[in-house]
């Protein structure tokens, strides 16, 4: 990477630095041995999902000496659910795109893991463009409805799930999965962070810059500076 050597590139997250010069010993050495010293669960993700462009022997060291060899974690996930692996550690929560209360890395870890193809497929398109595609909301929905169902729901939108954990089990407030007109703007903060991060292999790149928007529709670069309330109509009695 030719760029690396003069020091040029437009990235300002660490994380993405930290891939860009792995991505770097790369392209000069594919036979290198290259440890990561980092103890960011962001760093392992985006080596993880951004495994087949780095030196096999790659590994993460942590504190104590701990090491993780990502080719390990690539293979355990397989290849759909490691391209889905950055989409889905966006959505699920992270310092820059919230969580979902109630709900914590082992819940989320294993909805994941039981997901389909369908899931899987909008995970992985997560980030890979500048407008986010309309399939995506509906299957953040149903990864959502895994992930808060119980024994006797049957729900497959998250307004029923809502009604269903609430009438049948007494669950509210954060006991209930988000509403749609908090789950849609979570779903393009975190489809922008992805965005963010897999940006890292370019030296000069070009992300939006968010905005509010003008339209009054949702677009990726108007969720992540401004506090939205809500995008969806009222209601009407």
């Amino acid at each position: 990477m030719p760029e690396m050597a003069e020091g040029q590139h437009s990235l300002e997250e660490g994380d993405q630095l930290v891939l860009l010069n792995a991505l770097d010993v790369m392209h000069k050495d594919p036979q290198s041995v290259l440890d990561v010293f980092s103890v960011d669960t962001d760093v392992f993700v985006l080596l993880t999902g951004h495994y087949p462009l780095l030196p096999k022997s790659t590994c993460i060291v942590r504190t104590k000496g701990e090491r993780i060899a990502i080719y390990d974690s690539f293979a355990r996930l397989g290849s759909k659910r490691s391209a889905a692996f950055i989409g889905w550690h966006a959505f699920k929560g992270t310092d820059n795109t919230g969580s979902f209360a109630g709900k914590g890395v082992l819940s989320n870890v294993k909805t994941f893991l039981q997901a389909d193809d369908a899931v899987l497929n909008a995970f992985a398109a997560f980030g890979e463009g500048h407008t986010l595609p309309d399939v995506l909301l509906k299957q953040m929905e149903r990864y959502i409805c895994s992930l808060y169902k119980t024994v006797g729901t049957h729900a497959s939108t998250v307004g029923e799930l809502r009604w269903e954990l609430f009438a049948q089990q007494g669950k509210e407030g954060q006991q209930l999965p988000p509403t749609m007109g908090t789950l849609i703007p979570h779903i393009y903060r975190a489809y922008y962070m992805a965005l963010v991060w897999k940006s890292a292999p370019k030296t000069m790149c070009r992300t939006p810059t968010p905005k509010l928007s003008t339209t009054g529709n949702p677009s990726i670069i108007d969720l992540n500076q401004f506090t939205v309330s809500t995008h969806l109509p009222p209601l009407h009695y």
